[in-house]
């Protein structure tokens, strides 16, 4: 394993927090803007006249802007770190191989050292499926928050 690996990794990881943390920030503005918009409708609903109902707001488009660029983001986030996962996948594999090989040539030592290798890169796919499973998890609460957007002929 690269000695900059772990660093690497942590610095992933931090950085994943921080987008997950954005992410939330963004994620609870739209939630509150639409539960306003909810009660808004809700509210014209129950008015006696059909003529009395008041528009609902669009809703500020810049913050519908700012999720798609984040969503944008984040795809681009998932697709390096599925680079990422296939890189540390193919190396597992590799050193897998040659723990086998070693075997077969009887190089024990040779062997726990591929092993060892082959157990790290596999310890690093595992941290990386996590992240990509977090972050797909995110992405889709962006899809479904950017889905929900009401046109702007709604109103």
């Amino acid at each position: 394993m690269r000695p900059d690996f772990n660093a690497r990794l942590a610095e992933r990881m931090h950085h994943a927090t921080e987008v997950a943390a954005a992410v939330e920030q963004l994620a609870a503005q739209a939630r509150a803007t639409i539960a306003q918009w909810d009660a808004q409708i809700r509210e014209d609903l129950r008015a006696p006249v059909a003529g009395a109902r008041s528009s609902v707001p669009a809703g500020p488009p810049e913050l519908y802007e700012q999720l798609e660029r984040e969503l944008a983001k984040l795809d681009d986030e998932a697709k390096a770190i599925r680079r990422s996962l296939d890189e540390e996948e193919e190396a597992a594999d590799d050193w897998e191989s040659r723990a086998m090989l070693a075997v077969k040539d009887g190089r024990d030592d040779l062997a726990r050292i591929a092993l060892k290798q082959h157990e790290q890169h596999s310890e690093s796919c595992e941290v990386l499926r996590n992240e990509l499973w977090i972050l797909h998890g995110v992405i889709e609460d962006y899809r479904a928050i950017v889905k929900a957007r009401p046109s702007a002929h709604s109103a």
